[in-house]
């Protein structure tokens, strides 16, 4: 007798809508004749397949007044001032403004000053991580962290060698992976490039001239490279797991494979498919899903990537 267990079904979403012109077995194939309030896109040509609103806010809290664009959103779990005790916050940068909500009471607070400046340029995707109790975030153009422990706001500068800059920029995109800050996105003359700080809190050790070490920090372009990716322009930076790592060019996906200080080196995953950005993407369980090249794919360590979309479309 088998063991009953866990049963992963596949099925095509019906992205073509709604179709009642025919008898339910000739219906083509990415349409439906079973299903209510279904939108496949909007106005924007943009995929929504439901169209029902939220039923009621998680909070009522207006970012500054106005309409603001929200440029960054995040989990945090940090530790409190008071000893042995911790909390989960919400970040969200919008209007160039900086907040920190504390889940469990609800309330929202302007964290990163008390008079109307805006810190980040409105407007401009900010990226972030979490690392160590502080949460990290920059545009780009500047750079700071939140300390969860006292609720201070502070510039982010290197402690040790230079943080990476090119043209007065910084990296636009930031991960964190095995206790280290991961960075690219630099410029598009660099966009090849990752950055990895040295494995030390705080994760702001960017010198690569010191002896190498298993913790010591380094980059594709350094005197101790933690593998070479091409000329591609990185897209997305995953941090699946502290394992695994996964790059995407616009044109390839990889995976990063042991310790970047350690002889880690970059392990091609499909040659010919990318993700299209840094947000074109969720992980559950093993799997990467991800909007890519010709489609919604699925990927799983030690397979090729699947196109789940293409007969929905065909």
């Amino acid at each position: 007798m088998l063991a009953k267990g866990p049963k992963e079904i596949e099925f095509a979403l019906p992205l073509r809508g709604l179709h009642n012109g025919t008898a339910y077995h000739g219906i083509p194939k990415g349409f439906t004749q079973s299903v209510n309030n279904f939108l496949p896109c909007d106005s924007l040509n943009r995929f929504r397949i439901g169209k029902r609103p939220g039923l009621s806010k998680f909070w009522s809290y207006q970012f500054g007044g106005g309409a603001k664009f929200i440029q960054h959103m995040s989990v945090a779990v940090g530790q409190q001032a008071s000893a042995g005790t911790s909390a989960t916050y919400i970040i969200i940068v919008a209007g160039g403004r900086t907040y920190r909500q504390v889940a469990s009471s609800g309330s929202v607070v302007r964290i990163d000053a008390v008079d109307d400046s805006q810190v980040f340029q409105a407007g401009r995707k900010v990226a972030g991580f979490t690392l160590y109790n502080r949460t990290y975030l920059t545009d780009g153009i500047v750079k700071f962290y939140i300390n969860h422990t006292d609720a201070t706001f502070t510039s982010w500068t290197a402690t040790a060698g230079t943080f990476p800059i090119s043209n007065s920029e910084f990296p636009r995109q930031i991960v964190a992976w095995r206790g280290r800050a991961v960075l690219t996105q630099l410029d598009k003359g660099l966009g090849s490039l990752i950055f990895f700080s040295a494995q030390a809190d705080p994760p702001s050790d960017f010198l690569y001239g010191a002896t190498a070490t298993p913790i010591i920090a380094v980059a594709t372009n350094s005197n101790f490279r933690a593998g070479q990716l091409g000329q591609g322009i990185i897209t997305a930076l995953i941090p699946v797991n502290e394992d695994r790592l996964v790059v995407s060019t616009d044109h390839g996906l990889y995976e990063f494979v042991g310790d970047p200080a350690d002889g880690g080196s970059f392990l091609p995953i499909e040659e010919s498919v990318g993700i299209l950005s840094d947000t074109a993407w969720c992980s559950v369980g093993d799997a990467l899903y991800f909007v890519g090249t010709g489609g919604f794919y699925r990927s799983r360590r030690g397979q090729p990537c699947v196109n789940l979309s293409r007969e929905a479309w065909m």
